[in-house]
């Protein structure tokens, strides 16, 4: 098994994100919170899985 729990493909988190920054700034909670919601409840990113993420980009 791939690090993490994920059953994300490699890169789908980075790409959620970047899609959501670049209508407006968030901050990390924001992103979670906004990801939940657009998902209905189908997407959680938690904020251990985030902030390593912004980290990253």
């Amino acid at each position: 098994m791939a690090r993490g729990r994920s059953n994300f493909k490699m890169g789908t988190v980075e790409m959620i994100v970047l899609f959501l920054l670049q209508k407006q700034d968030l901050y990390g909670y924001q992103l979670t919170t906004l990801i939940k919601k657009q998902s209905n409840g189908n997407v959680i990113v938690t904020e251990s899985t985030l902030y390593p993420t912004l980290y990253k980009l």
